[in-house]
């Protein structure tokens, strides 16, 4: 369940199965899913690439992605491209966060 919760997207399932009935029973959201369907359809690329990397924008451009007209080949070759770039972007940052706080170092194992 992690794995498609990591690699899934987030809500592209839900967004391709479910995206008529959350709007039609939680009436607030339909823009917002269909602002981020309507985003997804014409910047695929662009806006899957980096919706990892802005707070709160996950699950909407998850939901968005589901209901839009994107390929589940698409959308999963991209967000695997974005989810190899979280991992880069994250872990060098946590490298780098672990370094400042060992002043020799990383320990070394003997």
């Amino acid at each position: 369940m992690g794995l498609y919760g990591e690699f899934g997207g987030g809500g592209f399932a839900l967004g391709r199965f479910a995206s008529p009935w959350i709007c039609s029973t939680f009436t607030t959201t339909a823009p917002w899913i269909a602002l981020a369907s309507a985003g997804v359809e014409r910047y695929s690329l662009r806006v899957l690439l980096t919706y990892r990397f802005v707070k709160g924008s996950f699950s909407l451009v998850g939901l968005g992605a589901g209901a839009s007209l994107l390929s589940w080949r698409k959308f999963l070759l991209i967000d695997g491209e974005a989810l190899c770039g979280w991992k880069i972007v994250v872990g060098g940052a946590l490298e780098c966060w672990v370094q400042r706080l060992t002043p020799s170092g990383p320990p070394m194992l003997a």
